[in-house]
């Protein structure tokens, strides 16, 4: 079953096969944000039903820390990325406030030093004084599809350097 709807594999076009009495294992084919759900297998006979255990696939929600303050001046956000299935890349971006696009942050710059795309915890290290004119966000991908979590500039400033 998919969120509490039993799933017709023979009607499915190949997206989901197994799932029956000879084949008790449901694969999906060609995952994506569509398949995002509560999936759990029912088994019924003479005597009853049972239920097995729930699965949730999810695209991943990335939670960011409330930051910590540094040396020279910089905050530290650090990210959680939990999903199922498990996230396999994150990207911190930024976008000033004169441009509507996001960029990829480059770590080996110094304005960023100390930041980190590395999983499970990525990190953000920011100047708090770059914080006025940026915004940040991070992107966490599964095979599930992206999720992203932003990162006001202005709420750097206003909520964690006074």
């Amino acid at each position: 079953m998919k969120n509490n709807e039993l799933i017709d594999t023979a009607s499915s076009g190949g997206k989901y096969t197994g799932g029956t009495i000879r084949d008790a294992t449901l694969v999906i084919n060609n995952v994506n944000e569509h398949d995002a759900g509560s999936y759990q297998c029912k088994a019924s006979n003479a005597l009853g039903t049972t239920l097995g255990d729930i699965i949730v696939l999810g695209i991943p929600e990335p939670q960011v820390q409330r930051p910590e303050k540094g040396g020279n001046g910089t905050l530290a956000f650090t990210a959680m990325t939990n999903s199922c299935p498990a996230v396999f890349l994150v990207q911190w971006s930024t976008k000033n406030k004169d441009n509507d696009e996001y960029t990829p942050i480059d770590v080996n710059l110094e304005e960023y030093k100390g930041t980190s795309n590395s999983l499970p915890s990525p990190v953000l290290v920011i100047r708090t004084a770059q914080s006025h004119d940026h915004a940040f966000k991070i992107e966490a991908q599964n095979f599930i599809g992206t999720g992203t979590k932003k990162i006001p500039g202005k709420v750097c400033v206003a909520k964690y350097v006074k």
